[in-house]
């Protein structure tokens, strides 16, 4: 929901938003390839990633109001998640072992190595982002992409919560982690 629209994502590849008040279609547009992660909604824009397998995905950048595409990238693995955003960037990861930063017109500003998949949203706090990979480490990162901190974790199953000065973390064995925000220790 955004605004006074209703935007719907298939599976198939096609996007469609709604009226809300009519449930009459607006718009659809038809990606072409299969949808994976959630979408995001940004202003009176839609970022959604759709692919065809493993190996690559595409992240479409769509205007809201008319459902015209206005920007779209090839990003190499399975995008999984919904993407961070804040004003001036968009933090997505992939299973091809990479955080991207993206600037708003999909131009990729950065890229983080890391050894596994990204499979969880990054979330972000001030001029930090962390993200968490399937090599079981959290990872801190500023908005230049210079790694502040890593810390093995375990394999975290959501994406993590900012409390105070803390980042929590939940493993898929059940264990709580509460780390300093800034430099990861416990």
């Amino acid at each position: 929901l955004h605004g006074n629209l209703i935007i719907a994502a298939l599976s198939n590849g096609s996007v469609w938003c709604f009226d809300a008040a009519t449930s009459v279609a607006k718009w659809n547009l038809d990606l072409g390839e299969s949808i994976f992660a959630p979408m995001l909604v940004y202003e009176d824009n839609l970022l959604v990633s759709a692919g065809s397998g493993m190996k690559r995905s595409l992240l479409f950048l769509i205007d809201i109001k008319n459902g015209k595409v206005l920007s779209h990238i090839g990003i190499k693995g399975k995008i999984s998640s919904a993407p961070g955003v804040n004003n001036e960037f968009y933090f997505i990861g992939s299973d091809g072992k990479k955080l991207y930063c993206l600037n708003k017109r999909l131009e990729i500003v950065w890229s983080f190595q890391a050894k596994e998949a990204i499979k969880i949203r990054p979330v972000l706090d001030n001029a930090l982002v962390y993200l968490c990979s399937t090599d079981c480490f959290v990872y801190c990162l500023n908005f230049e992409g210079n790694l502040k901190w890593k810390k093995h974790c375990g394999k975290i199953d959501i994406p993590p919560v900012i409390f105070e000065n803390f980042i929590i973390l939940k493993s898929e064995k059940d264990v709580i982690f509460s780390l300093n925000k800034h430099d990861g220790r416990s």
